[in-house]
């Protein structure tokens, strides 16, 4: 597996996508065996003498985050926070016709019409234009405009800002910033060391970002500018991890309560293992791979076992396969040069490819 992994990587490395990688791989017959390597890609290429290197995990951030809220959910600390409470009792000044059905379930599946009302690019256009712009209430401001689908639990529509707003929601409800809440949560129950909003303090074990991006900075340039309103996270970005982290948070979300680390009930973990319908990528906060897999236009692939997976903006992936007892979590500093749109799509087809070449290697061999 090790020369066949290195090969892929290193063609990924000669497309340009990314100069270094770390890929875990677990692989779990009972819960009291498991087989885990781990690896770092470098100038040497593929080593197994594994040194944990922090990256930004952009949207695999938003995974962690729907963790959290089961994890609260489990916990029951707060009588009104359910999957079915109403967003507004925790964000009263929100408005809007549509405000009044929106729930935390809509949030955590995406169940609205969030990517519709602003761009990325109009975003940092207004941002550059008045550098002291407050883009998360602009953002959060036009939320009003928009609602849910005509037929919620039928369709999706990803976007930052369900997760934005999420975190907004747990933080109200809690009276704890959302980073407190995950170190509180998740990141110390589990021992996940490296998984932090504060990379600097570990720049030893860091990869600098590509580009003249400070160390430690955040890729995505809207949650940079988002989190440059006094914020250290968004529900939607905002944490650094390990690969070794990442795949330890696949062994629990596999496993369920049979983990010994579990913190969530096998309520809620049944929940990220079921697509809302079988023609649905979109579960509780995850995608569906085959559906991921399907899509690719380069490639007409055996498919692999069917299983649940996030990606991000920073060239990270996560899979696993409740069913074979397998994950794998690749962490990179995917390039993100100047470049065209049509460039960006090629690259990003080129790096889905990547992550099914992966996939298909791990579960072959």
């Amino acid at each position: 597996m090790k020369n066949k992994l290195e090969e892929i990587i290193r063609r990924g490395v000669h497309q340009g996508l990314f100069t270094v990688a770390d890929l875990s791989v677990t692989y779990q017959s009972t819960s009291q065996s498991s087989f885990k390597e781990h690896f770092n890609f470098g100038v040497n290429g593929l080593s197994s003498l594994y040194q944990p290197k922090v990256f930004d995990i952009a949207s695999i951030t938003k995974m962690i985050v729907t963790l959290l809220v089961y994890r609260l959910l489990t916990r029951g600390e707060h009588p009104e926070f359910s999957l079915d409470a109403p967003v507004k009792k925790f964000v009263p000044d929100l408005s809007g016709s549509f405000v009044d059905e929106l729930t935390i379930c809509h949030l955590l599946t995406f169940h609205t019409k969030f990517n519709r009302f602003i761009t990325p690019e109009e975003m940092l256009q207004e941002s550059i234009a008045d550098p002291q712009s407050r883009v998360l209430v602009k953002m959060l401001d036009q939320i009003k405009s928009v609602g849910l689908e005509d037929k919620p639990g039928l369709k999706h529509n990803y976007a930052n800002v369900h997760t934005i707003l999420l975190g907004l929601v747990l933080e109200n409800a809690f009276g704890k910033s959302l980073e407190e809440l995950i170190k509180m949560h998740i990141t110390s129950p589990l021992g996940l060391a490296d998984t932090t909003t504060d990379p600097i303090s570990k720049a030893h074990r860091c990869v600098r970002a590509a580009h003249g991006l400070r160390l430690g900075q955040v890729s995505d340039p809207v949650a940079r500018l988002a989190l440059g309103q006094h914020k250290r996270l968004l529900g939607s970005a905002g944490l650094f991890s390990s690969s070794k982290d990442l795949v330890h948070i696949l062994d629990i979300v596999m496993l369920g309560e049979q983990h010994p680390s579990c913190p969530i009930s096998a309520e809620f973990i049944e929940l990220l293992h079921t697509p809302l319908l079988p023609t649905s990528n979109f579960g509780h906060g995850f995608g569906q791979w085959s559906v991921f897999r399907d899509n690719l236009e380069m490639i007409n692939p055996t498919l692999p076992p069917d299983g649940i997976f996030k990606s991000g903006y920073s060239g990270c992936m996560c899979m696993c396969s409740r069913e074979f007892g397998v994950a794998f979590a690749l962490t990179t500093n995917f390039l993100h040069k100047q470049r065209t749109t049509e460039e960006m799509k090629h690259d990003r087809r080129l790096l889905n490819y990547l992550y099914a070449q992966i996939a298909e290697c791990v579960f072959t061999s």
